[in-house]
């Protein structure tokens, strides 16, 4: 993998290394990975599923996002209210099975759905 980060793998390296020492040392901080781990499974098999995703009604859509909405760490628990996931069902949807469907790379379906390109796609 071609190293995405603005360091040299010199650099990197001792920030992995000490990022791992420090993880260890730490038993709740250890935990960490392993929940982010467990969390990524979920979304996976709630989200990122073709099948489940084709045939879920958008009540549960809704009850779902919301619901892991409400896991998230930071300012995407406030923006990710009831009415804005209602409104924007449709796009979620989309969006999700753009990220199904697509052999791109992740960053770059990231960024195409931030930009708004996605919506150009047909994935019916």
């Amino acid at each position: 993998m071609k190293n995405p980060f603005n360091l040299p793998e010199e650099k990197l390296l001792i920030l992995m290394r000490s990022y791992v020492s420090w993880l260890n040392s730490n038993q709740k901080e250890r935990a960490y990975p392993i929940e982010f781990r467990k969390q990524a499974e979920v979304i996976r098999e709630e989200f990122l599923n073709d099948g489940k995703l084709l045939k879920i009604s958008d009540e549960m859509l809704y009850a779902k996002i919301y619901k892991y909405s409400r896991s998230l760490e930071g300012p995407a628990y406030i923006r990710l209210g009831e009415p804005r996931i209602k409104a924007n069902l449709t796009n979620i949807r989309r969006n999700l099975k753009y990220i199904i469907s697509s052999e791109d790379d992740p960053t770059l379906v990231a960024q195409n759905i931030l930009d708004g390109q996605s919506e150009q796609l047909s994935l019916e």
